[in-house]
């Protein structure tokens, strides 16, 4: 299974951010899949922070807070056996370690989406299951 699709919404993934700061981050909505070829199954997920925009498709899910853009960015390793199956959104107002997510029976983690903006840290998280 692979989360396939990735698309901007109304829901923001940000709360707390500040009293006078309107901004919220893009909806990350995730479309999961059955592929006949595991190999081409998403596994693991970065957050990708830079100063200039990207060409193409990329969405930026900071659009309109000012500073940093911020990209979602899928990797599929052909060789690597373990395949994301579920994804979540982990809010939360202190800084998470992958020791953390692993506790709570997740695999995986991207950094801080909302890095250097204030307000709480928000991750995305993954399980992941052997299918090689």
């Amino acid at each position: 299974m692979v989360a396939s699709e990735y698309s901007p919404g109304s829901r923001s993934s940000n709360r707390n951010f500040g009293a006078d700061n309107a901004c919220s981050y893009s909806y990350i909505g995730a479309k999961v899949e059955r592929y006949s070829n595991p190999s081409a199954a998403l596994t693991s997920i970065t957050i990708d922070n830079q100063g200039g925009s990207r060409d193409g498709s990329w969405v930026d899910l900071a659009k309109g807070c000012g500073g940093d853009f911020v990209y979602l960015v899928e990797h599929r390793d052909p060789n690597n056996p373990y395949k994301i199956s579920e994804i979540a959104l982990l809010r939360s107002g202190d800084k998470k370690t992958i020791e953390d997510v692993q506790s709570r029976g997740y695999s995986g983690m991207t950094g801080d989406v909302c890095d250097n903006r204030g307000g709480d840290y928000v991750y995305i998280i993954w399980k992941t299951v052997r299918v090689l």
